[in-house]
């Protein structure tokens, strides 16, 4: 749960207090917390690019699209594209 970027900063507090018995300086606990929340933000938007990403390659193969047919395809948005142009690029040039 203090993971979680569902959850409010004030309500982690609680948790960390009632359910953990936890007693911190609040502008240090605010601090900490909302860094977990950040992380966890920037987590779960790596993974939905790595998702993106697997998708795109996937219909590449199988159903023999061009990069833009298989965005297309998977209706990403035109400011996203070239984002994950970029990233294939990077990912042939690795391999």
């Amino acid at each position: 749960m203090l993971l979680s970027s569902e959850i409010k900063s004030n309500d982690k507090k609680k948790l960390l207090e009632q359910e953990f018995q936890i007693k911190m300086n609040w502008t240090a606990m605010e601090k900490e917390v909302n860094q977990m929340g950040s992380l966890s933000q920037g987590v779960e938007r790596k993974g939905m690019k790595k998702g993106i990403l697997q998708s795109i390659r996937a219909l590449m193969e199988t159903m023999d699209l061009s990069v833009q047919d298989a965005m297309d395809a998977l209706k990403i948005n035109e400011q996203d594209r070239p984002e994950y142009i970029e990233l294939l690029k990077n990912e042939e040039q690795n391999n």
